[in-house]
């Protein structure tokens, strides 16, 4: 007898998929294929699995027969694929034994999900078992599935693994689940048949099925009323909407949004005027310029993120006058005196940093601080940690922005904005709802649009099944990046930097991507994904180092185009020409290495100025996890010794730039020691004559 697809015999030998099956005995003669997990011969009973056959222990194959997908059953025992099962004694019977779905079965009496036994309701009779369906909502083979059981007369609902409850007059071929379009909504607690609504069970008497909308786990408006549960609450209709800090946890809040919520949740009344953009822009600048001109005064360049800081204190060189002025093409324009710099409505931070780089003569431009690690911003950045101060005024320009019949990006930038206040900086303490009323004041007159935007499942869930380059291909062929939805795109950027961040292949990725990286940083219309973009590049540029330090792998071409990137770009400026001395000593352009060298040590001169109250010292620096640099000709002095540790540099020349640098480091340490104290208490240049120790070894 011929055997079905993907088995055949051929001399003798059963194949499977066009290959010989092996690692087992088999009788050709005798094999049969009994479904899609079963096959036989006249000795014993396999488990069909992807590339292979497993015998099954203890099936009796002379009496073995396949139920369907997943279970079987012998004379003796019932299974799901090969393992036994259990049967509930006093409940059914191993005769009347079927499966239901590929997951599911009965014994006409019990229910099973894989092996495990499943109370079926209680009060059952009278129920029809040899009529029983089992509809689950969503496959699920590690946890049992929201769920109907019925019989074609008695239907009962079970959700997240709860006990059965019973719907009346349910026409059962047309019952849905609400809030299945809700993309951050996990679990769904609604189902309607068009003619009625239930919540977990239980049947919403007065609500108009046809217009029912959910909001959230526990919440659901129709055309005329909001219910909360299966309760009719007292907000109208259209001004609620949910969200939650932690798409992972069930937590929510329902937060009213109409004008006519109770004053004593509203910090400005109903009728206070909103801010234009201009003023909610300045408005934020000023709740955060003071503690980051703290943050950037008190704070070596060398360092990748200043952690967790105190922002209370007032900056040294003070807090400088400025003016905003919205230009014809919708960017700001920030004044303080004959300094001025622009900047897109959500790049707030940006702004910041191009400011005090030019009022204090610094060549950090663009990004001072970039939050690194494996999702951006990370929580200890100074970024998140500003915004947090600044949940308010973040939200009040998100809303005027949005509101704004400006530029059509406008409404982009408010998303973002929104997306990092209610998302991103997890302020859930101030979010949570009591009664469907607002807690927090900042989001009174947020637009309802940008509320329910906060609501997000993240496009890596899309790559749950496959590998973290794969992921990463598919952000630089465009595929997330291009996506209309500024949270997509966002998290194109997470994606990709979380990739590099947590593989070994990082010169490997980044080889391929880095003109993709580019290339977004100049299209990405939207400021803050802007300053996103580059982090993904400084975090690049870190690992790069990183690998060079601790793996003793080297790509210093690589290095070097990206660190010419970011000083392009202003971002981390002298922190990136540390990088690019390392990657040019390192591939012996040691003329051009110098010059930068020279650059790095007019910067610690203008930096010394400030005197050391200004700067204190020791800091973490970009290789804190092994040595403190004090200053960035130590820095640099300190890149250009590691890359005498690359293999492919002859012993000779490694000898001679050993002799060179350890002399560099001797006429380094007598110059600062005027200002850092003697040689015994750096230990930057004692780490760096520990590396040159080896180097001579």
């Amino acid at each position: 007898m011929p055997l079905p697809e993907p088995f055949s015999r051929e001399g003798g030998a059963i194949l499977y998929r066009g290959r010989a099956v092996k690692g087992v005995k088999i009788d050709a003669d005798t094999f049969e294929v009994l479904g899609a997990s079963h096959a036989r011969d006249a000795h014993q009973v396999f488990l069909v699995m992807e590339t292979k056959l497993k015998p099954i222990k203890r099936a009796d194959a002379a009496s073995f027969q396949s139920l369907g997908q997943s279970y079987g059953r012998d004379a003796g025992a019932a299974f799901f694929l090969d393992k036994p099962i259990r049967l509930k004694k006093g409940a059914g019977s191993l005769e009347a034994f079927r499966e239901l779905d590929p997951h599911y079965a009965t014994d006409g009496g019990w229910l099973y999900f894989g092996t495990q036994q499943v109370e079926p309701p209680k009060d059952l009779a009278p129920f029809d078992w040899q009529a029983a369906e089992y509809r689950p909502f969503s496959v699920n083979a590690v946890n049992r599935s929201d769920a109907l059981l019925t019989d074609g007369r008695r239907t009962f609902l079970s959700q997240w693994g709860q006990p059965w409850v019973e719907l009346q007059d349910v026409r059962l071929d047309a019952v849905t689940r609400l809030g299945e379009d809700l993309p951050g909504l996990h679990r769904q607690s609604y189902l309607t048949d068009g003619r009625s609504v239930w919540y977990r069970g239980e049947r919403i008497d007065g609500i108009d099925a046809r217009s029912a909308r959910q909001l959230g786990i526990s919440a659901v408006e129709d055309d005329r009323r909001v219910y909360v549960g299966a309760e009719p609450a007292a907000p109208a209709p259209g001004t609620l909407a949910w969200m939650t800090a932690d798409l992972y946890r069930t937590e929510e809040s329902l937060l009213q949004l109409s004008p006519g919520a109770p004053a004593r949740t509203l910090a400005a009344g109903p009728g206070s005027p909103a801010p234009s953009v201009e003023a909610a822009f300045e408005a934020l600048l000023r709740a955060v310029i003071a503690p980051a001109f703290t943050a950037f005064d008190r704070h070596l360049p060398l360092e990748v993120t200043p952690g967790d800081l105190d922002l209370s204190v007032p900056p040294p060189a003070g807090v400088p006058a400025f003016t905003v002025t919205r230009l014809p093409n919708g960017l700001f324009e920030v004044s303080s005196g004959d300094h001025v710099v622009t900047a897109a409505p959500s790049a707030w931070y940006s702004a910041l940093s191009r400011l005090w780089s030019q009022l204090r003569r610094r060549a950090d431009g663009h990004l001072v601080f970039v939050g690194h690690g494996t999702m951006m911003p990370d929580a200890d950045s100074l970024q998140i940690q500003l915004a947090k101060l600044a949940f308010g005024e973040i939200l009040a320009l998100a809303s005027a922005l949005f509101e704004d019949p400006g530029p059509p990006g406008y409404r982009d930038e408010a998303r973002a904005l929104v997306h990092l206040a209610l998302f991103r900086i997890d302020p859930f303490h101030h979010l949570r709802g009591v009664d469907a009323q607002i807690l927090h004041p900042a989001l009174a007159r947020v637009p309802f649009e940008l509320v329910g935007f906060a609501r997000f499942d993240r496009p890596r869930n899309q790559f749950t099944a496959t590998t973290n380059l794969a992921a990463a291909k598919a952000v630089i062929q465009g595929a997330l990046p291009a996506d209309s939805d500024v949270r997509v795109r966002w998290e194109a950027a997470n994606l990709l930097n979380g990739v590099i961040c947590d593989s070994p292949k990082t010169a490997a990725i980044l080889g391929v991507a880095l003109e993709a990286i580019l290339d977004r940083i100049a299209t990405e219309p939207v400021g803050l994904l802007v300053e996103l973009w580059w982090a993904v590049l400084d975090s690049a540029a870190v690992h790069l180092t990183v690998s060079a330090d601790i793996r003793r792998s080297f790509d210093y071409g690589l290095l070097a185009r990206v660190a010419r990137a970011l000083i392009d770009g202003g971002v981390n400026v002298n922190q990136n020409r540390v990088r690019l001395v390392e990657a040019l000593f390192g591939q012996g352009e040691e003329a051009e290495a110098e010059a930068y060298i020279e650059v790095l040590r007019a910067e610690d001169r203008s930096d010394l100025a400030f005197g050391e109250t200004w700067r204190p010292w020791p800091t973490s620096g970009p290789y804190c996890h092994r040595t403190r640099f004090s200053s960035l000709e130590s820095a640099a002095l300190g890149a250009c010794v590691r890359s005498l540790f690359r293999p492919n540099l002859e012993a000779s020349a490694r000898a001679a730039s050993v002799d060179r640098l350890a002399s560099e480091l001797e006429s380094l340490a007598g110059r600062e020691a005027e200002h850092f104290g003697p040689k015994t208490g750096r230990p930057d240049l004692m780490g760096i004559a520990d590396d040159l120790a080896r180097l001579r070894g």
